[in-house]
């Protein structure tokens, strides 16, 4: 799965703030605003293929959440981070601050969090929010040629490497995942990848 914005301007500029003020119905504004956010986030939480993110222009507050929940996330050098919840008096969900934490380090996750620090996508990758940055013209070319790659690799295992390795950066034990190893060597295609290697070789001699 290819997770993008729609456009140019914007992975996801996050919630639109300035709404919640319109109708003088503030807290039942906000209340809609995050029913709406946890389902967005829960649909994308369950796919259980490969997601690959294309970052470009702002990810900002609930973009960064969305952005997460990729397991590659690849961006645009034009590409800005910001997560200003702070400003607002806002906590922002606690698995996405779990993630920031993971992959960033305490440090860096209170840069982002307590300092609503806006950051390039250079410095994003060297915190570890990104995987990658390449030009602007290039992000989609990038994006679809290792989604491509993905998609040549067995789906089950590729599938099992995305909860493997969820499991381990949540703190699980080696026994507890592997049945999702096994399950994968039941489902997938083991032996008719090893026999199309066999015929390969074979052909060239």
């Amino acid at each position: 799965v290819i997770l993008q914005g729609n456009g140019d301007k914007a992975f996801c500029a996050g919630a639109d703030f300035d709404s919640l003020t319109e109708g003088g119905d503030i807290v039942g504004s906000f209340a809609r605003m995050e029913e709406a956010s946890s389902k967005a986030v829960a649909a994308v939480a369950e796919i259980e293929v490969p997601i690959v993110a294309a970052i470009r222009g702002a990810c900002f507050g609930g973009g960064v959440q969305m952005a997460l929940l990729a397991d590659i996330r690849i961006a645009a050098d034009a590409a800005r981070f910001c997560i200003p919840a702070v400003a607002l008096g806002i906590v922002y969900p606690l698995e996405a601050v779990s993630k920031i934490t993971q992959l960033c380090g305490p440090g860096a996750a209170k840069r982002l969090l307590i300092g609503a620090e806006r950051v390039d996508a250079a410095e994003a990758k060297a915190i570890g929010l990104i995987e990658e940055v390449v030009p602007a013209d290039e992000l989609d070319q990038r994006v679809a040629g290792f989604a491509a790659q993905i998609c040549e690799q067995s789906r089950a295992a590729a599938r099992a490497y995305k909860a493997i390795v969820d499991g381990f950066a949540a703190g699980e034990k080696a026994g507890s995942l592997a049945p999702l190893q096994d399950a994968a060597h039941a489902e997938g295609d083991i032996i008719a990848r090893l026999e199309e290697v066999a015929r390969t070789r074979a052909a060239k001699g």
